[in-house]
């Protein structure tokens, strides 16, 4: 698509290091929206058995990190345990994958 519109695609021989998770914010709700598009995902691309399977996974996860899991992030997991949890929805349900900013939700991010 960039050929198509005209540009040019060059190799720049330069080292590039990434540090991981120094780009994200150790933010519970970043935490929680990452497992939510997961979810998303799977249900959006996989086949049923795989979404339902991979939101029991995700269920359990929730479920142990809100009981061990580090303190701050607890109330995430809970989250995270509830979204793994009930039915499968649709990819087009509303109601589990409305649109959210992780800025507004969090007033730490906006320092």
């Amino acid at each position: 698509r960039a050929r198509r519109a005209g540009f040019r695609v060059m190799l720049v021989p330069q080292w590039a290091v990434h540090y991981g998770g120094a780009s994200t914010p150790n933010d519970p709700e970043w935490f929680y929206e990452g497992v939510r598009g997961g979810v998303y995902l799977a249900v959006k691309h996989y086949p049923a058995w795989a979404a339902t399977l991979y939101r029991k996974a995700v269920a359990f996860t929730g479920w142990w990190g809100e009981r061990f899991g580090p303190r701050p992030k607890r109330a995430a997991y809970a989250k995270i345990r509830r979204l793994g949890a009930g039915p499968v929805p649709g990819p087009d349900d509303q109601r589990l994958f409305k649109p959210r900013s992780v800025a507004a939700a969090s007033p730490a991010s906006s320092t």
